[in-house]
């Protein structure tokens, strides 16, 4: 059975994790009180531990501050297509439905980017991130392999600089073992652009030996937070069983057996309760 969905089953309110929520509180504070906070941090652990939740808790103290933030979601079927991740940003700032044509498209973009001249050269670069295809110029055309990235990755990076200022703001990247490479270029040129705005990556454990450099990085930064999730205490076990079955306090006896099974993980706690 898929019990993903259970991940977000219990509101707002994350269950355990007293140590992680500590951490977050930190950072949470050093993003209000105007204290450089890492520029990048990593929350990392296997499948079903909680990365999402925790980082929904993050982005929900976030938004209860007034700390602006947005988020990429990799995808599995999607990992060979360069730049897909970005592409649900770009069409939410834009606030495209899909029916627009390539010139109400173009017009939108050529607005924002009407102080950038180069940037409005190659507007047609920026269409694996869009709804329409936008045709080639001149201009664009002759453009090919890392010579074509290079410059739709300014190109997108300068659109983005339109939506997001210079205020602490926070990039939550979600499934980023699942990113591709261009994505991964992109987010470390971003990074640079807009060092303001602290990228979170979450993420299973990533294999230093298969990323591209730019991801490397953006790991290795001097300052860069790693918060790596290990399976559940008992008690925490307990706290999840319980508020998985909305009550107060289980038999000790049932407990043990679901802490024994599950072995902490909470995705199988909760599984466990509600099976």
């Amino acid at each position: 059975p898929d019990y993903r969905h259970l991940a977000y089953q219990f509101g707002g309110n994350l269950v355990g994790r007293a140590k992680e929520k500590a951490i977050v509180e930190g950072l949470v504070a050093s993003l209000t009180s105007g204290d450089a906070p890492p520029s990048v941090i990593y929350i990392v652990g296997d499948a079903g531990l909680g990365k999402s939740r925790l980082a929904g808790h993050f982005q929900g103290r976030l938004t209860e501050e007034g700390i602006g933030t947005f988020r990429l979601t990799a995808d599995s079927l999607r990992r060979t297509t360069g730049f897909f991740p970005w592409r649900q940003v770009v069409i939410g700032l834009l606030e495209l439905r899909g029916t627009e044509s390539v010139d109400e498209v173009v017009g939108k973009l050529s607005a924002l980017l009407s102080d950038d001249p180069e940037a409005l050269e190659l507007l047609p670069l920026l269409t694996p991130v869009l709804t329409v295809a936008i045709p080639d110029t001149p201009l664009t055309a002759p453009l090919y392999g890392g010579g074509r990235a290079d410059k739709t990755q300014a190109v997108i990076v300068a659109l983005l600089k339109t939506f997001v200022g210079t205020e602490p703001q926070v990039l939550i990247v979600e499934d980023a073992h699942w990113f591709d490479s261009a994505s991964w270029q992109l987010l470390e040129r971003f990074a640079r652009a807009r060092p303001n705005v602290s990228i979170t990556i979450v993420a299973a454990q990533l294999d230093r030996d298969l990323l591209p450099f730019e991801a490397r990085l953006l790991l290795d930064r001097p300052d860069a937070l790693t918060i790596r999730l290990e399976p559940f205490s008992r008690a925490d076990s307990a706290e999840l069983f319980n508020a998985s079955l909305g009550v107060v306090e289980s038999a000790a006896a049932i407990v043990d057996l679901v802490y024994r099974h599950a072995e902490g993980h909470p995705l199988f706690t909760a599984a466990l309760a509600l099976s």
